[in-house]
């Protein structure tokens, strides 16, 4: 399973659920620090970026 989720901070990320035969408790967070996934259980997520934000300071 795999999903989208937009950060607040606009990066884009793609989330996807492992099940595990293991307990577990982690969490991810954004580059800007929010977190966006936490789990305690049978499971694990893994993030990708899809997309970056644009840094308009390139002159």
């Amino acid at each position: 399973m795999s999903e989208k989720r937009k950060c607040s901070c606009g990066r884009v990320w793609s989330i996807s659920k492992h099940h595990s035969p293991m307990r577990d408790k982690d969490s991810e967070h954004c580059h800007c620090g929010e977190e966006l996934v936490s789990w305690n259980g049978g499971v694990f997520y893994r993030v990708s970026l899809i997309e970056d934000i644009k840094n308009d300071d390139k002159n």
